[in-house]
């Protein structure tokens, strides 16, 4: 339903506007009627209709000052003029404030209901327009997302060491960067979050586990300030293991003028919140610290290659990965037989989905697909040589919906029938 207001002097007037029409039936709903523009115009500044009807000719505030308000406020209402009569001057104003319909009294219920059918029409064509670029908008913000944690990825990972192909991902970068901001630099910062393991961190842990802990810190780095998105590098721990940190880059919005002014008071601000916020929502003690500031992605590659870890490239590497290929394969072990994708493999571990797929294929010669596979068909074969489950079962056990697609994805995989699994005798 769209929300329609009434303003009109004349009381018949306006209680035949209100109640002669069945508005329901043409997608409106009355959400206000009223006396006089002045208490149209109080109205306007707290809330929101999608349609005016207003008489021109009213004691203090007229309907013109009601269309010339709407235009100079830029709001997204339409608006339909009533008059007793036909006025050169009154419909020139229709015009300069892009008033939609003008109404010449005595108006017919069936001169309003084709007005509003049309109006209706035309909301809904606009609703849908509105409805495809918020759509598009949402699918440019994940896709600047995803780059951005792929490139990010890829520097701390190792896997990408290629000169050539990150300038490739630097261009593509600035190239959204410069669509949303214009000439504005990025602004980047490296940061890291010390949580103090002390009592309060234990007694989380005890009661949520180190998993939880550790997405509820990431999803707090990532929504505390909206000038800023968060991208996860790693998880690290102090030789003394007194404090557990979180390694990764706050990157501002494309959007958002996010820091204008004096930086120093700026990052203090940012300090106190997310220490605020962690506190508040966790009752855990944790500090923010800003390792660099960076203007460029450029900037970031030569921060990545710099960052503290073990005395060569390659062992970093070969650390991160062994360290992430574990937490990847225990999670994917742990629920092989769930419907789970690269991407909810991802939230959990908290690595980007393409790093997680070039790993596993790095790790073990298999795509993620086969790999999953080869889990369920070797745990259905398990089940059949071990138990009485009817093949149904077992399917629907070790992650199958389709007992067909089973049968097909099980010969592929062996080469032969589930029931040739069945002990014999059986």
């Amino acid at each position: 339903m769209y929300s329609l207001v009434i303003a009109e002097d004349e009381r018949m007037t306006r209680r035949s506007l209100v109640d002669m029409i069945r508005w329901n039936e043409l997608g409106f709903t009355v959400d206000g009627e009223f006396t006089d523009g002045q208490e149209l115009l109080d109205y306007l500044k707290s809330s929101m209709p999608d349609v005016i009807l207003t008489d021109i000719k009213m004691s203090r505030v007229s309907g013109v000052d009601i269309a010339r308000f709407v235009a100079e406020q830029n709001l997204p209402v339409q608006i339909v003029f009533l008059s007793g009569y036909k006025d050169f001057e009154y419909a020139q104003s229709a015009v300069e404030y892009r008033v939609v319909r003008y109404l010449v009294k005595p108006v017919s219920v069936p001169k309003l209901r084709e007005v509003f059918a049309g109006l209706k029409e035309s909301l809904d064509r606009q609703n849908a327009v509105q409805n495809v670029m918020l759509s598009r908008a949402e699918h440019y913000r994940k896709l600047i997302n995803y780059q951005r944690q792929s490139f990010i990825s890829d520097l701390w990972s190792g896997l990408e060491t290629d000169r050539e192909e990150l300038e490739k991902q630097c261009r593509l970068l600035d190239a959204y960067q410069e669509a949303g901001m214009g000439a504005s630099p990025a602004r980047l910062f490296l940061v890291r979050l010390d949580i103090q393991k002390d009592s309060q961190y234990y007694a989380f842990l005890s009661e949520y586990g180190l998993s939880e802990l550790q997405e509820q810190i990431a999803s707090l780095l990532g929504s505390f300030d909206e000038r800023l998105e968060y991208y996860p590098v790693k998880w690290e721990e102090d030789s003394k293991e007194l404090v557990l940190s979180a390694l990764g880059i706050l990157w501002q919005k494309e959007h958002l003028n996010a820091f204008e002014g004096e930086w120093a008071g700026r990052l203090q601000e940012i300090q106190k919140n997310i220490r605020e916020e962690v506190y508040r929502f966790m009752a855990v003690r944790a500090e923010l610290f800003i390792l660099q500031k960076m203007n460029s992605p450029r900037e970031l590659i030569s921060c990545a290659r710099n960052s503290g870890g073990p005395e060569t490239k390659q062992e970093m590497v070969q650390a991160q990965n062994r360290t992430a290929i574990e937490a990847v394969m225990q999670f994917i072990r742990e629920h092989f037989c769930q419907d789970i994708t690269l991407s909810d493999i991802a939230d959990a571990v908290f690595l980007n989905p393409i790093y997680i797929s070039r790993l596993i294929k790095e790790q073990t010669g298999q795509n993620y697909t086969e790999l999953l596979t080869g889990l369920r068909i070797g745990k259905a074969v398990e089940l059949l040589e071990r138990t009485n489950l009817y093949v149904y079962e077992i399917a629907e056990q070790v992650g199958y919906h389709n007992l067909k697609y089973f049968y097909k994805v099980f010969k592929k995989a062996t080469g032969n029938s589930p029931n040739d699994y069945r002990p014999k005798g059986k």
